[in-house]
């Protein structure tokens, strides 16, 4: 007991003489030397246990983590495809209240159908709609879009479908007039989708760039439906008629809504 004692006496002095000889500044070239020898150890040893301390935490949320991210993502997709429908829905409507301000000052029977396919069967440029002979739609009638833009006829009827063959497809052809001086009449014809040339076009009539093309009414369509606008004229001195390549008066590409004009 008394030998604890002691020890413990020791060991008390010796701590209170270090700390008195630290603080007059006599151990600072034993405390530099020995901060040398640990400073490695010890930076090692705390960049250890940083690792361990960012495993854990990671681990500790990754199921949360995870959740989070995947509803983040399918939030972001379920965004963009509303975005998308939004837009399809304002377009429509837009096309839809152009239609109706044509049909308003040019009155007459009418059907307003939607697309809901096209022809992949074959090269040719068809459309189908979702109306038929039940709903007094039949073969030869004219479909257009916009203020009287002609986008094709109908070719095939069933009862609840019906198949429009679009200006640009190779079997169109459609009696035209140039809106020039000479109203000059000629014949337009598709190129499978690819280009719209107007054909038999007399060679002593001046035609000019931009200049309307629309029906001329003789194969029994309305006159003055819109078909497209004169982009390059063609004139061969060989020739016994001039052409010229059109440019669609719409996006034939992109055909969401149509009128068919029943009568």
């Amino acid at each position: 007991m008394r030998t604890n004692r002691k020890t413990y006496g020791i060991l008390t002095a010796i701590l209170l003489l270090l700390v008195f000889f630290h603080y007059l500044g006599w151990l600072t070239f034993f405390e530099n030397f020995i901060r040398k020898i640990l400073s490695p150890v010890l930076t090692k040893t705390h960049e250890v246990s940083v690792e361990a301390g960012d495993n854990v935490r990671y681990f500790r949320n990754r199921d949360e983590f995870i959740t989070a991210y995947e509803t983040c993502l399918t939030e972001k997709e379920d965004s963009n495809v509303l975005s998308t429908k939004i837009k399809l829905l304002e377009d429509e409507n837009s096309e839809l209240k152009t239609q109706i301000k044509y049909l308003e000052k040019n009155p007459t029977e009418h059907l307003t159908l939607d697309v809901v396919g096209r022809d992949l069967n074959s090269a040719e440029q068809i459309i189908i709609l979702n109306g038929g002979s039940s709903h007094g739609l039949a073969v030869g009638q004219p479909v257009i879009v916009g203020e009287g833009i002609l986008i094709g006829r109908i070719f095939k009827v069933e009862v609840n479908l019906a198949w429009v063959r679009v200006v640009n497809d190779h079997g169109s052809k459609i009696a035209a007039t140039i809106l020039n001086s000479d109203h000059s009449l000629g014949i337009v014809e598709g190129g499978y989708g690819i280009s719209l040339r107007m054909k038999f076009i007399p060679r002593n009539e001046v035609i000019n760039v931009s200049e309307d093309v629309v029906t001329s009414g003789l194969d029994g369509l309305p006159r003055g439906l819109l078909i497209g606008k004169i982009a390059v004229v063609e004139n061969e001195a060989y020739q016994p008629f001039q052409q010229a390549i059109l440019t669609p008066s719409h996006d034939l590409t992109k055909l969401t809504v149509v009128t068919v004009l029943v009568k």
